[in-house]
């Protein structure tokens, strides 16, 4: 001890008292390390079924993961092991502490990764448990909707483990809290959760949390998605040709090359029939875009819209047609209900 101290006067004066106290305790803690023992054997005697469960976790000093082997053999007996663990020390640049999880996350994921193709075992289930919400928001959500720094992390944890595998736990459950924010030796020794993984990993799945992910209103780390809309529809190409015929194949040419991906042979007949819809629903549209969207819903036009002493309807292709009486009488539809198309459009003249 007195060895210590004359340490302590040869340090830099600007580090604290308690944090040279406590590496003190540390060391006066260490000698009981040598009393601790690892069993190596991590599998039960002739098991039958074999999980592989993984816990992270994280603080403002570090994170980690760690990953436990439970087993059950044939009379029911189950036993879990500690198998592998891995942590970090939080970066110098300060990073959220959501973003920290994140990476507890990746970690893990990477660990689960590396454990199976290590093993080689054909495991039953793959279960990893994290106690931070958003981070499992962020797992089950998919990376082009996050920002680049959770994108990224996300979509090589997705690449990695499948999001369904991913659970929600209490923190005092997880066994990871050891590893991020570290113990004395003398707590270390006692921590039978950290060498076994928690309680119910040695019950049955129905004992197991069964946490429901609570819904978050705001989820940080979310893109900003911006929705453009239009104002009106541009109708410079209806305006660009003196001949309706020549208007029509310059329209099914557009249409053909849009859906139909064909660009030889000569136009069909029914190209240029929906040629012509198309441009009688666009004039329509321009002029009559209340009516339309009204009956689109279901509903009535307004009372003092110009078309209703005309009491239009939409038929089969969505075009404007002029209903009344004359749909009890032996004229052909066309006849019965003519095309509406507004006076005021050049098409129309």
């Amino acid at each position: 001890m007195q060895r210590l101290w004359q340490l302590k006067l040869d340090w830099d004066e600007s580090v604290p008292n308690s944090v040279f106290t406590a590496w003190m305790e540390f060391c006066d803690q260490l000698p009981v390390i040598n009393n601790v023992s690892v069993e190596r054997k991590a599998l039960i005697n002739d098991a039958i079924s074999v999980q592989l469960h993984g816990f992270c976790d994280t603080s403002e000093c570090g994170y980690g993961a760690c990953i436990y082997l439970r087993s059950m053999d044939s009379t029911g007996n189950i036993s879990a092991a500690l198998f592998y663990a891995k942590s970090r020390v939080a970066p110098l640049k300060t990073v959220s502490l959501p973003r920290l999880e994140l990476c507890g996350a990746q970690l893990l994921a990477k660990l689960i990764k590396q454990t199976i193709a290590i093993t080689g075992i054909s495991f039953e289930k793959v279960v990893l448990w994290s106690d931070f919400t958003i981070t499992l928001h962020w797992i089950h959500t998919s990376s082009h909707f996050l920002k680049t720094f959770e994108a990224n992390r996300v979509a090589d944890i997705q690449n990695q483990s499948n999001p369904s595998q991913w659970h929600h736990i209490r923190s005092g459950d997880d066994p990871a809290d050891a590893l991020s924010r570290g113990q004395l030796p003398n707590e270390f020794v006692k921590n039978a959760q950290w060498f076994n993984g928690p309680q119910w990993l040695c019950q049955a799945e129905t004992n197991w949390p069964n946490l429901e992910l609570s819904t978050l209103s705001d989820v940080p780390g979310m893109k900003k998605v911006s929705c453009f809309v239009t104002d009106g529809i541009n109708d410079d190409l209806l305006l660009q040709y003196s001949s309706y015929e020549t208007l029509k194949r310059v329209i099914a040419y557009c249409m053909r090359f849009k859906f139909q991906k064909r660009h030889q042979g000569p136009l069909t007949v029914k190209e240029l029939e929906n040629a012509e819809k198309t441009i009688i629903k666009l004039i329509q549209y321009i002029e009559f875009t209340a009516e339309i969207s009204n009956l689109k819903k279901g509903k009535e036009i307004h009372p003092e819209s110009k078309l209703l002493s005309l009491t239009p309807f939409l038929d089969n292709d969505d075009i404007l047609r002029v209903g009344g009486r004359l749909e009890k009488s032996d004229l052909a539809y066309s006849q019965k209900h003519p095309i509406l198309l507004p006076r005021s459009q050049y098409v129309t003249s």
